[in-house]
């Protein structure tokens, strides 16, 4: 049996409880990360998804270019939601996790089976960033300050404003390092390994009357970072990254059963690339996304819902490597939720998409409860997939195909949760059949090109437990993913065939103490294996008085030395410390 779970699981599916105030699936999520309860704000992004999930990180390094791989799948099949807009890139198809900060309320993991709402590249899964609006009397701020190994610094400021009618939020943060660590059994250093990273993060609300509400969201980073060679070669290379993002939301709560909302978005991104900083030469590219989509939901009665949305996207792209294109996109989704019985419901979920460049497929999702006791619940999942190919996999000047297929997935999914308060469990068995992949091939002269051309198999399952008493806590995450080319049995590149965290806390009056520990089986690099490891870290968190809070932490333990992507050494053991004050 295979195993998963979902943090903060619902004791129960009540349609009664669920009013239209909300469009979101009654799938539960597979874990949710509160970022107001973390112990350190000045953690990275990318070590707070390694260390509260299953879900494996691939990183070249400390601050470096940071991607996932969810189920097996790559770093593209994975949605990145910012208040329910993707931000994946739209040159490349991923997110670089190491370009964001902890500045969101909360983080949100999902399954891609039986949930299509989360658009393209869901195959593997979406990780959702919510700002919250809440209209309550608040006046909340913090400051912090962090100092760690090799001149690593990370500052910031949050402010929470809001009144019975008004919200405001406003987060800053920045983080910069020299990242010159040494490489293990050798006398070489991650030399050119600089990095500055500064994120913008605000949201305001503003109630217009009892039922309508618009909401303004804008998130910005800007990204200065020295690319670093391996053991095997040297660079003197830049990456300099900025991307923006605004977003406008309108809510009418026309009644009790009848809800209308309107987003507008525009996204940004520039990647300025110098291959040697001493010469002025460099190679930029761009996009530019504009969204609109309009959300409809009824509520027919206690035990029947339906909702439906339409989403519109126009994309343009220019560059140094780019033919200028645009892509225009539009799908329309509909969804019904029926709770025929107390102790089961369902959920069903349709969607067809066009495109101005490529044939688009037709999408469905179903979910099914059942909860045959108060703290057992059978969930049973499956949905047809899809991630369109890239602005770069069509329109790159140097191979681009524009005739490609978007990829697609059959996905299924068996849930097993359990909640006893002090105890959560969950159990998951999943299956994808996914279809098109897209490659990058040789095809002759050493011009590479993108085709359809591989099939894969991905199957195994997660674990993951919180179990609490009084003031201890243990956190266990576990997933075994096999995933292979159809027909074959040879595990895919930099995917670990078994995956491991825990994490246990005491709190010892105003001391609170943290061990965790990773674990990674060996990986395949397509030539050779990579080693498994074990990483262990310790933590300790001291308030002296009300909003004060002085903490520190070290990494690697064990001084265990490993590599996530071949040559590519990641540091020994290093330390960083923490301040911060909330008022």
């Amino acid at each position: 049996m295979f195993f998963a779970i979902k943090i903060n699981a619902q004791k129960t599916i009540k349609l009664e409880e669920v009013t239209v105030k909300s469009f979101k699936t009654i799938k539960d999520e597979l874990v949710k990360i509160k970022l107001d309860s973390l112990d350190f704000k000045t953690g990275s992004f990318a070590d707070e998804i390694k260390q509260n999930t299953p879900i494996f990180i691939k990183e070249y390094g400390q601050g470096l270019l940071s991607n996932v791989s969810f189920r097996g799948t790559s770093s593209s099949h994975t949605a990145v939601l910012w208040n329910g807009i993707s931000i994946n890139s739209k040159l490349n198809g991923a997110t670089d996790f190491n370009t964001l900060a902890l500045t969101s309320d909360d983080i949100t993991i999902s399954t891609s089976s039986g949930n299509i709402m989360n658009g393209s590249g869901s195959i593997g899964g979406a990780i959702s960033l919510v700002d919250n609006t809440t209209y309550n009397k608040l006046s909340d701020s913090q400051l912090y300050y962090g100092y760690g190994s090799f001149d690593t610094s990370i500052y910031g400021v949050q402010t929470k404003q809001a009144s019975e009618n008004t919200f405001l939020k406003i987060a800053l943060n920045h983080k910069k390092s020299q990242n010159n660590y040494p490489y293990p059994d050798t006398d070489l250093t991650n030399t050119n390994a600089s990095f500055s990273n500064i994120n913008i993060n605000a949201n305001f609300g503003i109630k217009l009357n009892d039922k309508q509400q618009i909401k303004a969201f804008f998130n910005s980073s800007l990204i200065d970072r020295d690319i670093p060679g391996s053991l095997t070669f040297r660079t003197n290379s830049n990456l300099k990254m900025e991307m923006y993002r605004t977003m406008l939301e309108w809510l009418n709560n026309m009644n009790a059963k009848n809800q209308l909302s309107l987003k507008v978005a525009y996204l940004k991104e520039i990647f300025d690339y110098v291959q040697d900083k001493k010469s002025p030469v460099s190679s930029v590219d761009q996009s530019n996304n504009y969204i609109v989509k309009l959300n409809y939901g009824h509520v027919f009665n206690r035990q029947f819902y339906i909702n439906s949305f339409v989403n519109y996207e126009k994309t343009k792209a220019i560059g140094d490597n780019l033919m200028e294109k645009q892509r225009d996109e539009f799908a329309v989704v509909a969804r019904m939720v029926h709770q025929p019985f107390a102790l089961f419901s369902y959920e069903i979920q349709l969607q067809k998409n066009y495109s101005s460049v490529y044939e688009s497929p037709f999408l469905y999702g179903v979910h099914l409860n059942l909860k045959p006791f108060s703290n057992y619940k059978i969930s049973f999942n499956t949905s047809k997939n899809f991630q369109i190919p890239t602005i770069n996999d069509l329109f790159f000047k140097y191979g681009g195909n524009p005739n490609l297929k978007p990829e697609l997935s059959y996905q299924f999914e068996n849930v097993h949760q359990l909640d006893f308060n002090w105890l959560k469990l969950n159990f998951t068995a999943f299956y994808l059949d996914n279809k098109n992949l897209i490659e990058w091939r040789d095809t002759g002269n050493n011009i590479w090109k993108p085709i359809n051309v591989s099939n894969t198999v991905n199957y195994g399952g997660e674990f993951t437990s919180v179990f609490q008493k009084n003031k201890f806590k243990l956190k266990l995450n576990y997933a075994y993913t096999k995933a292979t080319y159809k027909g074959k049995n040879k595990q895919l590149r930099y995917v670990p065939e078994h995956q491991a965290n825990l994490e246990l806390s005491y709190v010892l009056s105003k001391i609170k103490l943290i061990f965790q520990q990773e674990y990674v089986s060996e990986v395949s690099t397509g030539l050779t294996e990579l080693k498994p490891y074990a990483i262990s870290n310790f933590g300790l968190n001291y308030k002296p008085f009300e909003g004060f809070k002085i903490g520190g932490k070290l990494y690697n333990l064990t001084n265990t030395k490993y590599q996530i992507i071949k040559d590519y050494p990641m540091p020994l053991r290093r330390f960083q410390v923490e301040l911060s004050y909330c008022f």
